[in-house]
């Protein structure tokens, strides 16, 4: 659970270094990141750090959101209506990750209704990028 930031600008470069020097290939980079379609940001926000909270209590993930000047892990949650998701999720790619791990929590009044949204709008993003490779 680390920034766009983060995996541009000290994992990528940390690990293909490490991969050259090792003469292998490239490996993947997998993030893992809290994912909510949702209207209200805020809303989903503070879902965030109720679902995730505990991630800012362990040592590991304090340094790590420490590392990024951010207090709870709501604050690099993907959250947005389902084109803000798209591009934030986007943003992560472009970085350098090969893989997205996405950890779907719901947000609202409507839980299950969320978390559909979330699910069909990362099902249409796989979908629309599996319509792109050769």
């Amino acid at each position: 659970m680390v920034s766009e930031g983060t995996i541009r600008n000290r994992t990528v470069p940390e690990v293909m270094k490490a991969a050259e020097d090792a003469d292998r290939d490239a490996p993947c980079i997998a993030v893992g990141l809290p994912v909510c379609v949702h209207d209200d940001k805020e809303q989903a926000v503070a879902r965030a750090n109720e679902v995730n909270g505990f991630f800012g209590e362990l040592p590991s993930y304090r340094r790590q959101l420490d590392a990024q000047g951010v207090e709870n892990p709501g604050d690099i949650a993907i959250v947005g209506n389902e084109s803000e998701v798209a591009a934030q999720l986007e943003t992560f790619f472009d970085a350098g990750a090969t893989e997205i791990v996405a950890s779907i929590y719901p947000a609202g009044d409507d839980k299950r209704g969320s978390f559909a949204r979330s699910t069909d709008c990362l099902r249409n993003l796989l979908s629309a990028s599996k319509a792109q490779l050769p």
